[in-house]
Order: C-alpha cells, then structure tokens, then sequence
C-alpha cells in the first residue's frame, strides 16, 4: 500500500525475494557448493583410501611405488588411486542403498 506498485507487480517482487531466501538457504548449507555428507563421504574415502594403501598395499608394492614422505612420486599416485577407488564404492553403495 502506498507503495506505487500494482498488486501484480508486488506479487513478483515478493516471489523473486522468497526464491533469493530459498537460494540463500541452500548456499548457507554448504560449504565450496558441496553438502556436508558429500564432505563427510570424501573424509571417509581419503582415511579409507590411505589405511588401505599404507597397511594393505605399500608393503607389498615395489620401492618406485612406495610413497616417501612429503614427496611427488608414483606412490602418491596409487594413493590417489586407492582413495578414488574407494569413493567410487562409497558413492555406488549410496545408489543401490
């Protein structure tokens, strides 16, 4: 009232501010545009991934593929691989669950 705008018009500005709240809303949930379960699935895939290739794998692997500490070499890469794997299985048992 009072506003100078038509009922029309108050109608659409009231729908664009509730849509840009609801946008807010869902924003303010995540954290870099990713959920906290999505965050809590790549935690457990990485401390998965690294038991995994730490206890499992670098004692039986080769020297060229065992990872040296704070170093880029061919173990950081199975690493990787194993973390990867392993959130492949986590993301494919939340499809079929």
């Amino acid at each position: 009232m009072g506003s100078g705008l038509s009922p029309a018009s108050e109608r659409a500005v009231a729908l664009a501010l509730s849509e840009s709240n609801a946008r807010m809303s869902r924003q303010s949930r995540q954290f870099l545009g990713v959920t906290p379960r999505r965050w809590l699935e790549y935690l457990i895939a990485i401390l998965l991934g690294n038991a995994i290739y730490y206890f499992s794998l670098m004692p039986n692997l080769p020297e060229s593929l065992r990872h040296r500490g704070f170093q880029t070499d061919w173990g950081t890469v199975v690493d990787l691989a194993v973390c990867a794997g392993v959130y492949g299985l986590i993301r494919l048992a939340l499809s079929l669950y």
